[in-house]
């Protein structure tokens, strides 16, 4: 099948399509101070990346950060 991510405020969600329908496989949830995780997303044949441009990291604020996870 083909897998397509979307991301929104706080989420992430990959999407499996098995002939016509699509169904979630997976979600990605980060809350509190990760308010902009899910601001850019990526897909590969194996792994998805989700982005969040204001993680604040040791004192640099907005220093951004990417998690990468296996589907």
């Amino acid at each position: 099948g083909e897998y397509v991510i979307a991301g929104s405020t706080g989420k992430a969600y990959i999407y499996k399509r098995t002939d016509t329908s699509w169904s979630k496989v997976d979600e990605k949830t980060l809350g509190g101070s990760e308010a902009g995780f899910g601001f850019a997303v990526s897909i590969t044949t194996s792994n998805f990346i989700v982005g969040n441009p204001n993680k604040k990291v040791s004192s640099k604020s907005n220093a951004g950060a990417a998690y990468i996870y296996q589907y």
